[in-house]
């Protein structure tokens, strides 16, 4: 092929590229919202102690607005209280996500505990994200509150802004912002 037609060619390629539209190029994720990562957080109530969380979790809009058509994926909680030694975990169901720009909130039902976190079965727990690349912030609640006279219960997509720092490993929010 001579260069007068590699020429033509490329300018073809590149008027049919820029011919699609935005919406083709995005597909059906421009509605699909998630959270991803694990990450172990400095917890200062219990410094010595080791908490990490993992999420993978997704939400679908369907229609105008911050709150999701579904959600689904799943989230793991283990938290290693160094006085005594003992390793508590929780398996989550997630039932909730929203985010927006590098802002997260997931909320889920645990589902399967270690022996010692069968009281929190069937448990809403709120979880929040602040990805901020290089240090991320991190917020969770539900099961248990240090308020006297409070209830236990969490509603979907609520938990409490993020407080807690990133001490290794981290998280990516992004995807809808359905409006």
């Amino acid at each position: 092929m001579n260069l007068s037609r590699k020429a033509v060619a490329l300018a073809a390629g590149t008027a049919a590229v820029l011919c699609v539209p935005a919406a083709a190029v995005a597909g059906p994720d421009q509605k699909i919202s998630r959270l991803r990562g694990s990450a172990t957080i400095t917890y200062p109530p219990s410094p010595t102690d080791t908490v990490r969380f993992t999420v993978d979790a997704y939400a679908r809009h369907d229609r105008p607005g911050p709150n999701p058509t579904a959600s689904w994926g799943t989230a793991h909680l283990r938290h290693h209280f160094a006085e005594p030694d003992v390793t508590v975990w929780y398996s989550i169901k997630v039932d909730c996500l929203m985010a927006a720009g590098d802002q997260a909130v997931v909320t889920g039902t645990v589902v399967d505990a270690s022996a010692n976190g069968q009281a929190l079965m069937h448990t809403r727990i709120g979880f929040s994200v602040a990805d901020d690349g290089r240090r991320d912030l991190v917020g969770f609640s539900g099961g248990t509150s240090p308020y006297e006279n409070d209830s236990p219960a969490l509603r979907k997509c609520t938990a409490p802004p993020p407080f807690f720092t990133v001490r290794e490993g981290g998280y990516a929010a992004g995807g809808a912002m359905y409006w």
